[in-house]
């Protein structure tokens, strides 16, 4: 069972995969994303003040985008 904290971000990504690609395939997707998503805020922070938090921000969002659209892409 996900915590409200883990299961907020998890509902919201589904809601938004779900206008856009087939429902039996948007919780996978959103969960996917939640992953990538915590997996870099994960590294950055305990990375610290050692990297540029800035670019590892820019580095991530792109990453992330880039894997929405590949998910996209599949269903075009």
């Amino acid at each position: 069972t996900l915590s409200l904290h883990d299961a907020l971000p998890i509902c919201n990504l589904t809601y938004s995969f779900t206008n856009l690609i087939p429902r039996e395939h948007a919780k996978e997707a959103a969960l996917s994303t939640a992953a990538m998503i915590d997996g870099f805020w994960l590294r950055n922070a305990l990375e610290g003040e050692r990297q540029n938090t800035k670019e590892n921000v820019t580095k991530a969002s792109n990453a992330v985008k880039r894997y929405v659209r590949l998910v996209l892409s599949q269903y075009q």
